[in-house]
């Protein structure tokens, strides 16, 4: 009989190849910047240039699932979207996944990333204003990185924009207030196991709950946007309360009314329809497209200032292919 781990891995590689198969029928706008082991870029990122000339900031988006899934290309047309209503240039960032490859793999990833764009070597950089955007395991990432990135001369982060962000692996998660309208408790404890490996749980790379204070006192502006009702939304209380405590800039903006998981839903329509049951697309609420396109919005004002266009985001359905498999994979 198998274990509930190796159940959910049979899940996941499902589920990934659910989202590659619906992937292949969609056009990615964003330039590849291939993976580069000798400079420790395990993964590619996707770079989508501002229009304007001159140095401009530059957002780093952060998929999230649980450290073992999710793919950058997927939120193609929200990184488009944030690039031509903010000026900006905008890098959807891939990183190794567990359970092939724990902690710290994805973070060496991400930093070595940043670092990249940040030089210049890709596009005209204003390195001043750099963002970090990140959803669920990418808020963690983000948060991680951050702290990686405090002493990095070359690096100057403007701010970090948290959704309903992960923060502690070290915890198991309380099955009683996991909602089905939210991920599996299976599945969230299997991410945990698989990202710790074995890794110290407490280490501040892999569970950003446990940094230190001389940590947390070196980042910059912090917003976060937990979802009310998430299993992990004391998880982002408690590091707000801590930021907060040492007078430090941070910003509280819980969101109603959502799912763990909607941004990343209304970045990708077609996607999201594409490998989820009917009945769960039913249950969830009908605005999430709207109410993401509000909350990513509002995070990226708070370290950039206000959009200086407004564009409606419509969850990349105009960027649907005819092409696209219409057979729908079920999870």
């Amino acid at each position: 009989m198998q274990s509930t781990s190796d159940q959910m891995k049979s899940v996941v590689r499902y589920m990934r190849s659910s989202l590659a198969r619906t992937l292949r029928g969609s056009e990615v706008r964003g330039r590849e910047i291939a993976a580069d082991a000798e400079a420790g870029r395990h993964a590619p990122c996707w770079l989508h240039e501002a229009k304007s000339n001159g140095p401009r900031p530059v957002v780093f988006e952060i998929h999230g699932g649980g450290f073992a899934l999710g793919d950058a290309r997927k939120e193609d047309a929200l990184c488009e979207w944030v690039r031509d209503s903010f000026d900006v240039h905008v890098v959807g960032l891939d990183y190794r996944l567990a359970p092939e490859n724990p902690a710290p793999a994805a973070l060496a990833d991400v930093v070595a990333s940043i670092r990249m764009i940040a030089s210049g070597s890709q596009c005209d950089v204003d390195a001043s204003r750099l963002a970090l955007l990140g959803y669920s395991a990418g808020a963690s990432l983000a948060l991680a990185a951050a702290f990686e990135l405090a002493r990095d001369p070359g690096v100057r982060l403007a701010g970090l924009a948290l959704h309903y962000p992960f923060l502690d692996a070290a915890t198991a998660p309380d099955g009683d207030a996991v909602r089905d309208i939210d991920l599996p408790l299976d599945l969230m404890q299997a991410f945990n196991e698989w990202y710790i490996a074995d890794g110290d749980a407490r280490d501040p790379r892999i569970s950003p709950a446990f940094a230190t204070d001389a940590q947390i006192a070196s980042l910059p502006f912090v917003g976060f946007y937990p979802v009310e009702g998430d299993e992990l939304f004391s998880q982002a209380e408690a590091m707000a309360s801590r930021i907060n405590a040492i007078d430090r800039p941070v910003g509280w903006h819980p969101v109603s009314g959502m799912y763990h998981g909607y941004v990343e839903d209304a970045a990708n329509v077609a996607a999201y329809e594409a490998i989820s049951l009917p009945e769960t697309v039913a249950a969830r609420p009908c605005d999430y497209v709207e109410a993401a396109a509000r909350s990513v919005k509002a995070s990226l004002e708070e370290i950039l200032g206000p959009a200086p266009h407004d564009i409606e985001f419509d969850g990349g359905r105009r960027d649907a292919h005819d092409e696209m498999d219409p057979g729908r994979d079920f999870v």
